[in-house]
């Protein structure tokens, strides 16, 4: 067994074998990932063939584990674990002391082994374009996002993630996979969502809102309507549920809790949760 750096044609692997995976909206976000910090994304192989994988996405304070995979036929050898630490080596060599993922359920148990710590679930929802509850008369402007935004957007959200993703959403923003929607308040930033457009549905990551601003309630209609209409297909959120109620607010839009949720964990030093507002998170991996 030897490790290699992931790539994007290695992808393929996975692609047949994972049932929860949509083939296109998987490649479209690991290749930013891989793009971002092609050193921290990993290959697990048995000669020439890829086996497993894991990524990482490295910011200025913390590191985000994602997207661990092993083959069915390679299960019970320990060999997720091996990737984890893996991955975990090289952000601690990168200085960064706190490491966050989002588990699914099934793996919580593994991450409990290697010293992750529990801190909130994300409940997921869904959003179809008839349940859309009908808009206030207020109106807020949204756009789609164009290059020139990329520098205010980043520290929009540096507000609310606490970290600094400029140079990965410039990467995002290329990638015509994606489509963003800023939404303002004469010439100030109230919220942004970014989708991405999988077989059933578009996943939602993220989407911000400044639940501060008085117009915060039209924003948020506003960017799910501008979605809606570039695209039809129901949105699907991930939802951190920092307090009790958090995800009233997607509710209130006419959105249904899915039968699924994740569990926030970290390893090392404690981690600052998100800032209210952060009603949808990016993809597993990146934040």
């Amino acid at each position: 067994m030897q490790f290699k750096c992931l790539t994007t044609e290695m992808l393929s692997f996975r692609l047949g074998h994972d049932p929860e995976i949509d083939p296109d909206w998987f490649v479209a976000h690991l290749d930013d990932i891989i793009r971002y910090n092609p050193d921290g994304c990993f290959a697990l192989c048995d000669d020439d063939r890829v086996i497993g994988m894991v990524t990482s996405t490295v910011y200025e304070q913390t590191g985000w584990l994602g997207w661990l995979f092993v083959l069915q036929e390679y299960r019970g050898q320990g060999l997720g674990a091996k990737l984890m630490k893996k991955a975990i080596d090289h952000v601690q060599s990168r200085g960064i002391k706190t490491m966050l993922l989002e588990a699914v359920v099934e793996a919580v148990t593994l991450y409990r082994r290697l010293g992750f710590v529990e801190q909130f679930h994300t409940q997921h929802y869904l959003l179809s374009p008839d349940n859309l509850a009908p808009a206030s008369n207020q109106v807020v402007e949204t756009s789609a996002v164009a290059a020139a935004d990329v520098e205010t957007l980043a520290a929009f959200d540096r507000r609310f993630f606490n970290e600094d993703r400029q140079s990965l959403f410039q990467i995002v923003f290329g990638n015509a996979n994606f489509r963003g929607y800023i939404a303002r308040s004469g010439t100030e930033i109230v919220g942004f969502l970014i989708t991405t457009e999988a077989a059933e549905n578009q996943q939602v990551s993220p989407m911000i809102v400044n639940l501060s601003h008085p117009r915060a309630a039209d924003a948020i209609q506003a960017l799910v309507a501008a979605a809606l209409k570039a695209c039809p297909k129901p949105l699907y959120f991930r939802c951190p549920l920092l307090t009790e109620g958090y995800g009233d607010t997607l509710t209130g839009l006419g959105a249904t809790k899915v039968d699924y949720h994740t569990v926030r964990m970290y390893l090392g030093e404690p981690y600052k949760t998100e800032q209210k507002g952060m009603l949808s998170l990016g993809c597993p991996g990146k934040g």
